[in-house]
């Protein structure tokens, strides 16, 4: 399963592609063809200064020309893309609870959702829709424990200070206390799972639902 990113690339690729492809006579190539001269020559921000400028991103370089309308190869350019994202991957810490701060959001995704093409990805899990939804939130952090609340503080709370207010053991409250140490004041500690947490996902009562 590809990312956002690398479909709206497809789909731009492929419209500029058929632009370049079309009748020397197209009003819609010819608009284009003087969008690239205004970008090229002039150095104006527009659509085409925006494609030469995320193509050169991704290490594309399109041709100067202002004549005609140069194709842009899509593998290229797809290859590209895959690669500068594969770059977001390394020397990541294995366990969100120990990575530094600025990294522990993308610790999480890489450990919990990057390997969509295993056998057996968690969004083909056989429960229903309603515990799919409350699953993702779970691991996406899109919950009211403080681990996330506090990030929202400004200043932010330190990772490390966002405790939670129901452990005894002052253990910072994210999702990792929440499935094993937590006893919600209605659910035994022992019933607790993902499937099982009570909506809003939170430590206790006393702390407000920020996301319905």
């Amino acid at each position: 399963m590809r990312s956002l990113k690398h479909c709206w690339w497809q789909q731009t690729i492929q419209f500029w592609n058929a632009l370049a492809s079309a009748p020397a006579s197209c009003l819609h190539k010819l608009v284009l063809i003087d969008n690239l001269q205004d970008a090229f020559l002039h150095g104006v921000h527009n659509f085409s200064w925006s494609v030469s400028h995320c193509l050169r991103s991704v290490g594309y370089h399109l041709p100067t020309q202002v004549q005609s309308i140069p194709v842009i190869d899509v593998n290229t350019v797809i290859a590209g893309l895959e690669h500068q994202a594969s770059l977001s991957w390394s020397n990541l810490s294995s366990n969100p609870r120990t990575a530094p701060t600025r990294n522990a959001k993308l610790c999480t995704w890489h450990n919990w959702f990057r390997p969509f093409n295993t056998s057996n990805p968690c969004f083909l899990l056989p429960v229903s829709g309603k515990r799919m939804k409350r699953f993702l939130r779970f691991r996406l952090s899109c919950h009211s424990l403080p681990v996330e609340t506090g990030r929202h503080h400004r200043p932010p709370i330190p990772r490390s200070s966002r405790l939670c207010p129901h452990c005894p053991l002052s253990s910072v409250g994210d999702t990792f206390i929440l499935s094993l140490s937590v006893q919600f004041s209605s659910h035994s500690e022992t019933s607790i799972t993902p499937f099982s947490i009570p909506e809003p996902l939170q430590c206790g009562p006393s702390l407000p639902r920020r996301i319905a």
